[in-house]
């Protein structure tokens, strides 16, 4: 591998870690958990209560309630990205 495919593949390992650990500062508070989810799926109906909001980010997202799906996903990603840099040589 040249020094530029090192460079990309330590870029997207320190981001999927930094993912990572974003989640478990938001994991700490509720609070910060739904209004995450809402940023980035949009605001949620008025009428929900906030456990109902709280239920489905537990569903959907990543949470400290199950950490080894964020830690899945940076295996997979990792993984991912090494085998697309070995079938281009």
């Amino acid at each position: 591998m040249s020094l530029f495919d090192l460079i990309i593949v330590g870029a997207l390992i320190a981001i999927v870690f930094a993912l990572i650990r974003a989640n478990d500062v938001l994991g700490n508070n509720p609070n910060q958990q739904v209004k995450a989810l809402e940023d980035l799926v949009g605001p949620f109906p008025t009428k929900m209560s906030f456990a109902e909001k709280l239920r489905l980010n537990n569903f959907f997202g990543i949470t400290p309630t199950n950490p080894r799906r964020a830690r899945w996903l940076a295996v997979v990603v990792a993984l991912f990205f090494l085998a697309m840099l070995w079938l281009q040589q």
